[in-house]
């Protein structure tokens, strides 16, 4: 499939696909009603009707089937980046149990993954091009974790989970990396289009009035139009017409932010408390009751 349809918007993409079979369509009643007289059709309408209906349910089947593959590829696209999301979140609330400084630079390398996946990742895969900004983040946070020098068993527990999530995001990442590439291969859409044209083609042999003919001949295109749209629309589930959005990483972002900020509040809360505290168990100088009946 030619790839610029995918950078299209929805309306100059369904105009497009329906002006290119509308061209087939009346190409073919062009020809049709020019080397096949309307007589001659009328004579075998019947066996007509036959071929037409077979390769209509033909058509239909292979349609259904490309359109239903298509579907499962985009919702399991945008299950991916639920995940990946989540997987941001996780990390970077888990990370506030670990040793200082290790605790905040896995939280900071969190907050740069995602703004790499929203800012440089989710442009890039709408334009059909491959970056790895966050898989560089991901690599210098496993450096860390991984030579991060600790005896205590504790830390060490907290440390191997956090770890264990890295690796997880690690998976997610070249999951929504592989699932881009998982569209529709050239031999189908090859099979597809010749599906399309001759089904085009083959709806004009029957015997009807011109004027008749015409409408179901348009109905037909736009129905053709409208699968071919559906199927462009959602191949690509990072680019196109209804591209997953980086919405749901956003989200991460301002969760992150606001566990941050809470974080914050709850340090002072306790710093606060610990030096009321403190001062409460300062012992004062009592003045001596004697000293102070003289004065």
């Amino acid at each position: 499939m030619f790839n610029f349809v995918y950078a299209l918007s929805s309306i100059p993409l369904f105009l497009f696909l329906f002006l290119s079979a509308s061209i087939v369509s009346a190409i073919s009643m062009f020809l049709v009603n020019r080397f096949i007289p309307l007589t001659l059709r009328k004579q075998e309408n019947v066996p007509c009707g036959y071929v037409v209906g077979t390769i209509s349910v033909i058509y239909a089947v292979l349609a259904g089937f490309i359109i239903l593959y298509a579907m499962n590829n985009f919702d399991k696209a945008s299950e991916i980046s639920v995940r990946e999301a989540s997987l941001i979140t996780k990390i970077f609330r888990d990370a506030s149990r670990l040793p200082q400084p290790l605790q905040a630079e896995a939280q900071r390398d969190m907050q740069e993954y995602a703004d790499k996946v929203i800012n440089i990742e989710f442009p890039s895969l709408a334009k059909e091009k491959v970056t790895d900004a966050g898989l560089i983040v991901l690599d210098k946070l496993d450096h860390q974790l991984s030579t991060y020098p600790t005896t205590n068993m504790i830390f060490y527990l907290r440390l191997h989970a956090v770890h264990t999530e890295i690796n997880e995001l690690y998976a997610t990442y070249d999951q929504r990396m592989s699932i881009n590439n998982s569209a529709l291969n050239s031999d189908l859409w090859g099979v597809y289009i010749i599906s399309s044209i001759l089904t085009l083609v083959i709806n004009c042999i029957l015997g009807v009035h011109i004027r008749l003919h015409m409408l179901f001949q348009a109905i037909l295109t736009v129905m053709v139009s409208a699968t071919l749209f559906l199927i462009i629309a959602m191949d690509h589930p990072f680019s196109g017409t209804f591209a997953i959005s980086s919405e749901i990483f956003q989200t991460s972002v301002t969760e992150m932010n606001k566990y941050q900020k809470e974080s914050i509040d709850t340090n002072a809360k306790s710093i606060a408390i610990q030096q009321t505290q403190d001062v409460l168990r300062t012992p004062h100088m009592v003045p001596h009751a004697r000293t102070a009946s003289r004065t």
